[in-house]
């Protein structure tokens, strides 16, 4: 999951500047100088090989240093590098400094990714609590993801006190947005009656709504009890 959103951000962020979607001499001029937006750029250049054979080596080391200048989005990025071992050797360790310090900026998606490091313990102990706090101030700011793990605290009890309506409700918040994973958990519980009113044609319209982004649990559960 981490992995695609963050090449959707890059081809968002070529796109955006088409001007600079190559490499150039004024560019390479201008990330050798130190501008962390020029480095940033030709990170995104190199890992999707746009105008150039990808390279994520390369791509590592222009977000690298556009991260040593501060730069929250090639913070998250390398973060998300060093979590793969894409251009890097393998580190969880150091994918969560560069998270911790992306977040810390309030960099949405590196809010998401620090706060699941802290949920499952890679590269730093396991810490529910801490989980939950990052979880929250990304599902603060709307993020559907962060919605969802936050719902999953509030469902099993890590962190927080375990409150399956509280739970339901940040997966409606996911779901609202079109988020197929959310709207398909919300599908089930309506199902089931679990934190929300028991409604099997809201199932159904949920899991429709899952099932049409290829969903493939949505589509099977929409076959068996919706289809008939």
């Amino acid at each position: 999951m981490k992995t695609l959103r963050m090449f959707v951000a890059l081809i968002t962020m070529l796109w955006a500047l088409p001007a600079f979607a190559q490499v150039g001499p004024e560019l390479l001029k201008r990330a050798e100088r130190g501008d962390a937006e020029a480095q940033l750029l030709l990170g995104a250049i190199y890992a999707e090989g746009q105008g150039v054979p990808q390279d994520y080596a390369k791509a590592a080391h222009w977000f690298e240093k556009a991260a040593a200048r501060g730069n929250a989005t090639a913070q998250n990025i390398l973060g998300v590098f060093y979590s793969k071992g894409q251009g890097v050797v393998q580190d969880y360790a150091l994918a969560f400094q560069w998270y911790q310090k992306a977040a810390k900026q309030g960099h949405v998606q590196a809010q998401v990714n620090l706060g699941s490091h802290y949920e499952k313990g890679v590269g730093v102990l396991q810490d529910y609590t801490k989980a939950v706090y990052w979880y929250q101030m990304a599902a603060d700011q709307g993020d559907a993801y962060a919605q969802i793990n936050l719902g999953w605290m509030y469902r099993k009890g890590n962190g927080v006190p375990q409150d399956q309506f509280k739970a339901a409700e940040l997966y409606q918040k996911a779901a609202d947005q079109g988020n197929a994973h959310g709207q398909y958990i919300l599908g089930l519980w309506h199902l089931t009656g679990l934190g929300v009113i028991l409604d099997k044609q809201k199932s159904c319209d949920l899991f429709r709504a899952s099932a049409e982004q290829g969903y493939r649990l949505a589509i099977e559960d929409y076959n068996e009890y919706c289809a008939k």
